[in-house]
């Protein structure tokens, strides 16, 4: 295989490699309640380095919210039953 063969294959499996880093940085910001787009962004532009930087120091995974929490959780029960 030549290098004229070997170069456009190098490029396509680099280029998808970075869209493919840049999904899982939009959604793992967005888990982390991030904002998506920046996370890809840095991802994308700065890798490898910003997929290291941001599996470093990425925040916690942000959870649901606590239904029990809600104070008017009864009154949607009621509301959704028909029985308001």
């Amino acid at each position: 295989m030549t290098l004229d063969n070997f170069l456009p294959l190098f490029l396509i499996a680099g280029a998808a490699l970075m869209i493919a880093n840049a999904i899982w940085g939009f959604r793992d910001g967005r888990r982390r309640g991030r904002s998506g787009i920046l996370v890809a962004m840095l991802v994308m532009w700065t890798f490898p380095l910003g997929v290291l930087l941001w599996l470093l120091f990425r925040p916690d995974l942000v959870g649901e919210p606590d239904p029990s929490a809600d104070p008017d959780l009864e009154l949607k029960r009621r509301a959704n039953q028909g029985r308001l």
